[in-house]
């Protein structure tokens, strides 16, 4: 379950970034890289040049990805894209948000993992 902690995806995601062209980004090449779809780009990452647009259920669900239990690794996280190339926040914004989703999903399943395998010894 060590794998699933916030501070774990959020050092894979930054080592994700450092892959990516770090100078002469190309829109194309940075949205073929990441396989973004269509309308998550036309939605959220409008403008790599640092300004984008965001509807309103992306601003509540990046709300809650930040004000959390792990806010300190969301922070360190986004200073640290801020420090290696400010045109990758768009990203790592977005992937804050899907981290959201993902860590709280993985905590579920661990629980109920734990549960269920409470209840056995329990039952034995």
């Amino acid at each position: 379950s060590e794998i699933y902690t916030p501070k774990n995806y959020f050092d894979r995601l930054f080592t994700l970034i450092k892959r990516f062209p770090r100078e002469n980004i190309n829109r194309n090449y940075l949205a073929m890289t990441i396989h973004v779809t269509h309308l998550l780009e036309r939605q959220l990452l409008h403008d790599f040049s640092g300004s984008f647009k965001i509807g309103m259920s992306n601003l509540f669900a990046f709300y809650k990805s930040v004000f959390n239990y792990y806010m300190l690794d969301v922070i360190k996280f986004l200073i640290k894209v801020l420090r290696y190339n400010y045109r990758y926040l768009t990203y790592a914004t977005y992937m804050t948000i899907r981290g959201y989703h993902f860590i709280k999903l993985a905590k579920d399943i661990v629980a109920a993992k734990s549960n269920i395998d409470q209840q056995g010894k329990s039952v034995s």
